[in-house]
């Protein structure tokens, strides 16, 4: 799901584009 990163997601994939911790 890289590209719902604008959703505070737990995922390793879209942590990488957008680090929140």
């Amino acid at each position: 799901m890289s590209h719902v990163a604008h959703f505070p997601i737990c995922d390793p994939a879209s942590d990488s584009q957008h680090p929140r911790g």
